[in-house]
């Protein structure tokens, strides 16, 4: 009894001569190196199904990094400000609206 079955699939006369001469370099058979093709295309999608699964998860540990590094930096600027609020005397009445429009020079 045979312990495999013969097929015959139908292929362009270009990738037969790059099956051919892939083998030939290889020095494997064509029968081996179809099979092993079948073989990688129909249980390509576990292995995509894996390398998704690492990359997700490789993403998820990088997106931990970026919070913490958003809650560093958010932490640093309320800082700054509270300590630019202490410092900075209140402004009075006749200089608010020269620092309006010294601002909206400056910033529009």
């Amino acid at each position: 009894m045979r312990t495999r079955k013969r097929i015959y699939p139908y292929v362009t006369p270009d990738l037969a001569h790059r099956l051919t001469t892939y083998c030939a370099a290889k020095g494997i058979t064509e029968s081996a190196a179809v099979q092993t093709a079948v073989e990688d295309h129909l249980d390509g999608e576990a292995k995509d199904n894996e390398l998704i699964l690492r990359r997700l998860d490789r993403l998820g540990r990088e997106s931990l990094g970026h919070q913490r590094d958003l809650a560093l930096l958010t932490e640093a600027l309320s800082v700054f400000a509270r300590i630019c609020f202490l410092y900075f005397p209140p402004m009075v009445e006749t200089e608010l609206a020269a620092a309006e429009r010294l601002s909206g020079k400056r910033y529009l």
